[in-house]
């Protein structure tokens, strides 16, 4: 989900990602298990004050790249795009397009 979520939120190229980087950003204990194709997106997601990690799972010390996603994890990130400057959440979606009506 944040492998395919983040590039959304940033529109622009994410930063090259190691696990050593990963690691320092978020101090996950886990992070050497994250797919090397997600550390770029997951890296890039610590960046974001309204970080979708963040808000799904608080400060956290697990990954847990391995866990499937709830239905109301992905509700939680799927409830904002973009980030702190120029985002929009789901509810400011809905009321732009009541007044478009």
């Amino acid at each position: 989900l944040i492998l395919w979520k983040v590039p959304l939120d940033f529109r622009k190229p994410l930063p090259e990602a190691t696990v050593e980087k990963v690691k320092e950003a978020w101090d996950f204990q886990d992070a050497s298990r994250i797919d090397p194709a997600a550390l770029r997106a997951v890296l890039a997601d610590a960046q974001n004050n309204f970080s979708n990690i963040r808000r799904v799972f608080g400060y956290t010390k697990l990954f847990r790249p391995d866990k499937t996603v709830s239905r109301a994890e992905a509700a939680a990130v799927l409830w904002y795009f973009g980030d702190q400057k120029e985002g929009i959440s789901a509810q400011m979606a809905l009321q732009q397009s009541q007044n478009l009506q």
